[in-house]
């Protein structure tokens, strides 16, 4: 199954990339990547790296307050979520939840449930940030936005608010939701019913984050001085290639690409690229091999950061690429992951 899927988003990939790079002066790029301001591109990693820094702070905030985890151990785990993602998409969240539970006193169940409120959260951000800038950008020329673009992302945004109030009215009715759990477990065997009604609970407690006004305000501003600092991250690399773009247009590159990493390609190789730079030539009138070559470093400054913090979180965990794959094993239980 995993090599059926790392084919399938190897072929996403180099479909992407040739639509991307189809009639690109390459050699341009070349000269176009050479001639960018190192400087701001080193900002904007270290911007990249505050983004992740918020996020581990926000991961901690959705657990329960007696229950504040160590936040270099979120930042090691979330990153190594990340590594996972880019090899097989999807498969990072539920690394994630294992590992730290076996680094941080916390269920897998209740970690997992963390993750899906902050993947909602996170879609529902960066939807905002693309309905926000859209009506301040319009494509070179003036051509109209596609018709079929809004309708698709009002679906997600719908679809991502009809899921948080669903979460919401669950943690906010624990004892009903646990009746409903029993109840819809009757007729399974003792033992698995209580360990379903046992996940069901752990579950609850990783969403209690949504019934406590504190913490979500918290949450919420912590979520806009993510993507405050994801957008300032992308400004920089715009000011590193003498781009002269609208103000709107780094939320708006930020909120394209980002959405657009829900295509499951590893690593977004491909994807990234060509949203990016389709954006910059469509929307913006860049030239193509400039349009390219920002689309290509932008990749690098976003992607890079997380592995290397990875690598070095997984280093002094002794841990190994084959272990995380343990984790991902469906049906096997995870191989032991020494203490830091």
């Amino acid at each position: 199954m995993k090599t059926v899927q790392i084919c399938a988003g190897a072929v996403i990939s180099l479909l992407a990339l040739f639509l991307a790079f189809r009639g690109v002066d390459l050699a341009g790029a070349a000269r176009a990547a050479s001639h960018a301001n190192f400087v701001w591109l080193l900002f904007s990693a270290v911007l990249v790296g505050l983004s992740i820094l918020l996020r581990a702070i926000r991961w901690q905030a959705l657990f329960p307050r007696p229950q504040r985890l160590h936040i270099g151990s979120l930042f090691g785990v979330l990153n190594v979520g990340y590594l996972v993602n880019n090899v097989l998409p999807r498969a990072g969240e539920l690394v994630r939840a294992i590992l730290l539970g076996q680094v941080e006193p916390v269920s897998r169940v209740e970690a997992f449930s963390t993750i899906v409120v902050e993947r909602v959260v996170d879609t529902l951000a960066v939807i905002i940030l693309l309905f926000a800038a859209m009506p301040l950008v319009q494509f070179a020329g003036g051509a109209d936005w596609p018709s079929w673009l809004l309708p698709g992302v009002r679906v997600i945004a719908v679809s991502m608010l009809v899921l948080l109030v669903a979460l919401l009215l669950a943690a906010m009715n624990r004892g009903t939701t646990l009746r409903v759990v029993q109840q819809a477990t009757r007729l399974l065997p003792e033992r698995l019913r209580a360990s379903v009604l046992a996940k069901a609970a752990s579950a609850l407690t990783g969403l209690a984050v949504l019934t406590d006004p504190r913490a979500a305000a918290e949450v919420i501003g912590l979520t806009g001085l993510i993507y405050l600092a994801g957008v300032a991250a992308m400004e920089a690399q715009v000011v590193a290639f003498h781009m002269r773009l609208p103000p709107a247009g780094p939320f708006f590159l930020l909120a394209a690409a980002t959405l657009g990493l829900v295509v499951p390609a590893p690593g977004g190789i491909g994807v990234w690229e060509v949203i990016v730079k389709t954006s910059l030539t469509s929307v913006f009138a860049i030239e193509g091999s400039e349009a390219a070559s920002l689309a290509v470093v932008s990749h690098v400054v976003f992607f890079a950061p997380p592995m290397l913090f990875a690598a070095l979180y997984l280093w002094r965990l002794g841990a190994s690429w084959d272990t995380l794959m343990g984790l991902t094993r469906r049906g096997a239980g995870p191989e032991p992951v020494p203490e830091p």
